[in-house]
């Protein structure tokens, strides 16, 4: 990676200023491409997830890998062939003329990646998988998230979960929060020069686990059930200790510091505490209050719809709505939406939701879901491959509209490195 950045910034510098305009309309020229347009192609390159995925968990089941491993692996090589077949993107370095596709011929001198419209492959293959990876984060964030949270809450073993709640919950409190204070202090060990906000923004991304590989281990090699339920109470539980970290870090790092946030909101050091409280306790709160009465909604509905349709749809509504409330329905009065819904998914796992539910769609609501966390987690690690090799490829990528853009960043503290390119002697 260091090397690509490397000769990425170089081929950028030494470029020549005029052929910075070499974009997806410049290079096509005259020419058309009428599938650039296609706002099907999303479909397109789900599907294509969806069968890659298929295909992994059929035929590469003596692999010794997990299969969410295996799905980022397969999304990290789709996105380098996205990036650098030339028949899906063009590359730096291609000269105007000397690159044609059937009567359809390179129109200028390419200084950075740009989709490749001139192939039918890169019209169609290439730019469904670039529209797919490159949806709006905020957007797939709340689209891939709540259905997770709820299904694997909804899936815990509620009486393994009341022995082992405590050992989860001091993990994912006091442990996520020493945890990131130990990765923060490193980073401001080796880069003295960063602000201790940011360090400790840092250490909040990276302290947060993701444990659906190491549960589906563990699933497979037949541990106790304990153990898989307490990792991935835990993982439920930490999500939200490290959005409320987040959340507070990211306006001081936006602010400049601490002190220039609570100056900004007027506010003095209590302000930090309500803040935290409003995230970590009224959040859940407000997550199981419509847990409750959701599930008071499907008790109305039990022994007169065999078919589960009433209970698929609010359980599928639900987690959306509960996420939308807490994170954005209540102006600054925000909530934790991961811990709302996670909270939301336990009272569908407690007896209380177990004994209102209709027993005949019980079985069928938990297959269900079982189901729908298959699937988006399919999507979201072969999208995870996709968008890493995408984004660390190149900073300057086109938008959408196929104009050469920078990416906006965040205003984080200048970083204490810089890739140089590689000099003869190296």
């Amino acid at each position: 990676i260091a090397l690509l950045g490397a000769r990425l910034v170089s081929s950028a510098d030494d470029a020549p200023h005029g052929d910075v305009s070499c974009d997806r309309d410049a290079a096509v020229g005259t020419g058309s491409n009428p599938a650039r347009e296609n706002n099907q192609l999303v479909l397109f390159g789900l599907s294509l997830c969806l069968l890659v995925g298929a295909a992994a968990q059929q035929f590469l089941k003596r692999v010794p890998l997990p299969y969410t491993v295996l799905l980022l692996v397969f999304g990290t090589l789709l996105g380098a062939w996205t990036m650098f077949d030339p028949a899906f993107t063009l590359q730096p370095g291609m000269r105007a003329g000397d690159y044609a596709w059937g009567d359809a011929v390179l129109a200028c001198n390419v200084t950075t990646f740009v989709p490749n419209d001139l192939h039918h492959h890169g019209d169609h293959l290439g730019n469904a998988l670039r529209q797919l990876s490159s949806i709006d984060s905020h957007l797939l964030l709340h689209l891939l998230l709540p259905p997770l949270l709820f299904e694997s809450a909804f899936a815990i073993d509620w009486h393994v979960f009341t022995k082992i709640w405590g050992y989860a919950l001091l993990l994912a409190v006091p442990g996520l929060v020493i945890a990131t204070i130990l990765t923060g202090l490193t980073y401001v060990g080796f880069y003295p020069e960063w602000p201790w906000e940011a360090a400790m923004l840092l250490g909040g991304i990276l302290a947060a686990t993701d444990p659906v590989a190491v549960v589906a281990l563990l699933r497979e090699m037949g541990v106790k059930k304990s153990l898989a339920t307490l990792i991935e109470a835990e993982s439920l539980l930490n999500d939200g200790t490290a959005v409320v970290v987040f959340a507070i870090l990211i306006k001081a790092v936006h602010a400049g510091s601490l002190v220039a946030w609570l100056d900004d909101e007027r506010q003095s050091g209590w302000f930090i505490l309500w803040t935290t409280f409003r995230l970590s306790v009224l959040g859940p709160l407000f997550g199981a209050a419509l847990g409750f009465l959701s599930v008071r909604w499907l008790q109305l509905n039990a022994s007169s719809d065999q078919n589960a349709n009433v209970e698929v749809v609010i359980t599928i509504a639900m987690p959306f709505l509960v996420f939308y409330l807490a994170e954005t329905a209540f102006g600054d009065f925000t909530m934790s939406g991961v811990l709302a819904v996670v909270s939301y998914g336990l009272v569908y796992a407690s007896p209380y939701g177990q004994f209102r539910i209709d027993p005949h769609v019980t079985h069928f609501l938990h297959a269900f879901w079982g189901m729908v966390g298959h699937l988006v987690n399919t999507v979201l690690f072969i999208l995870a491959g996709i968008i890493t090799v995408t984004r660390v490829a190149d900073a300057s990528l086109t938008d959408n509209d196929g104009h050469l853009v920078r990416r906006n960043r965040l205003p984080l503290p200048e970083c204490p490195f810089r890739i140089e390119p590689p000099s003869l002697t190296d």
